[in-house]
């Protein structure tokens, strides 16, 4: 399973010159307790540029680069085909039923490439599951705001 911590600035920079635009011990400390020993998926140029290897975690590298290799990482070189993977044969099933759940699930899928596929797969914008997502999704952005 997978699941997602996403940071960024006030201006939803996630990063500049292929680095942390910030660098505040507790949020390092903050995202190191909730990925210790879980699943991280990340792009090749955020990886090569971490100031030191992650310990006891999975890393999956999403990159467009097929000879790129990483030692003690998974490189994923076609990320529909690894969300087929992740999801075996289900991954039909939730994009018709609930895409939003891949927004929970997947890191580097959020609310808003949800909503894209839940209108191409013809979810009404009055579901459920968009409603809790969207939710989910502007609670996120108010804290990454600071607003508590």
């Amino acid at each position: 399973m997978f699941s997602f911590s996403v940071a960024f600035d006030k201006n939803r920079g996630i990063g500049i010159c292929d680095r942390l635009p910030w660098h505040i011990k507790e949020e390092l400390a903050l995202f190191k307790k909730n990925t210790i020993n879980k699943n991280i998926i990340m792009g090749r140029k955020t990886y090569q540029n971490l100031p030191g290897k992650l310990k006891n975690r999975n890393i999956f590298i999403v990159t467009s680069d097929i000879n790129y290799q990483q030692e003690d990482c998974t490189i994923i070189n076609d990320f529909t085909s690894f969300l087929n993977e992740h999801y075996n044969d289900d991954i039909y099933r939730i994009i018709k039923e609930n895409p939003y759940r891949m927004a929970e699930e997947v890191n580097g899928i959020g609310f808003r490439i949800a909503d894209e596929i839940a209108s191409k797969v013809g979810i009404k914008t009055n579901s459920d599951y968009r409603i809790r997502s969207g939710i989910l999704y502007v609670l996120t952005l108010a804290l990454n705001d600071g607003h508590t």
